[in-house]
């Protein structure tokens, strides 16, 4: 049976569907780790990930998580915005799928957060490097000030996204209180490109 008790479980979901070995993804927000290690296991050794986070903390908690793990020496991390993607890894790198889980590091410094321009900035450059069927989930954590902003400014993007070259949506546990975070994606479709 599938877990859906919450957008993480469902994103999980997506990740062992969507994501094959040899793949090239990005987690825009390293985090705890928990979806650098998925994303390690999912692309295999012949797979790469590329992992940011502005946190120094976060990158040495997400390297301890893949080193308990034992997953693939497949992990390259970046220790800077992900606004910064596209400039790092290179443009013309196509990537296959991305993660963004915005918000704030869970366990840390809540002053510390996504900031709506920076993420819809990294964002649109990652979604410009889409494979064919490649895609961006982001969870969107919106129960504390910049979250509602970021919401807000997400739902005015992904609203102006072009359909010919993109399908954009959103699954929410619509009845679970108190702000649950809300899965967005973006995915291109085979065979469209921009201008």
């Amino acid at each position: 049976m599938i877990d859906l008790n919450n957008v993480l479980n469902i994103l999980n979901v997506l990740l062992n569907n969507c994501v094959k070995s040899g793949d090239t993804v990005i987690d825009g927000t390293t985090g705890n780790g928990y979806d650098t290690v998925t994303l390690s296991n999912l692309v295999g050794e012949k797979g790469i990930v590329y992992s940011f986070d502005i946190q120094n903390i976060a990158i040495e908690k997400s390297k301890k998580l893949l080193s308990e793990s034992g997953v693939h020496n497949n992990v390259l991390f970046f220790n800077e915005s992900h606004e910064n993607v596209k400039h790092t890894i290179g443009k013309d790198v196509k990537i296959n799928c991305a993660v963004f889980n915005l918000g704030f590091l869970p366990g840390g410094d809540k002053n510390i957060t996504t900031h709506f321009h920076s993420s819809i900035y990294a964002i649109e450059n990652v979604v410009e490097m889409l494979d064919d069927n490649g895609i961006v989930y982001i969870v969107v954590y919106w129960g504390h000030e910049n979250g509602k902003l970021e919401k807000s400014a997400l739902d005015t993007y992904l609203r102006g996204v072009d359909q010919k070259i993109y399908n954009c949506g959103r699954i929410e546990l619509v009845n679970q209180k108190n702000c649950p975070p809300i899965l967005l994606f973006i995915q291109k479709r085979v065979g469209k490109k921009e201008g």
